[in-house]
C-alpha cells in the first residue's frame, strides 16, 4: 500500500485503523468489511486476526 508515492508500514496502517474506528465523530459513518474462505482455507487467519484486533 501506498499514500503520496510513500510505502505504509503495516503497523502504521493498524494504528490508523484503529483511531478511525475508535473516533467517536466516526461512529456508524465507517464499517470494516474482511473477508474469508473456510472452505480452502483462504484468509481466515487474517480474518481471525483482524476480528482480535479491531473489535471490541
Amino acid at each position: 500500500l501506498f499514500l503520496n508515492e510513500q510505502p505504509i508500514s503495516v503497523p502504521v496502517l493498524k494504528a490508523a485503523v484503529k483511531r478511525m474506528l475508535n473516533n467517536p465523530d466516526l461512529q456508524g459513518k465507517i464499517c470494516p468489511i474482511f473477508l474469508g474462505a473456510a472452505y480452502k482455507n483462504k484468509g481466515v487467519q487474517p480474518l481471525l486476526d483482524a476480528i482480535v484486533d479491531y473489535l471490541p
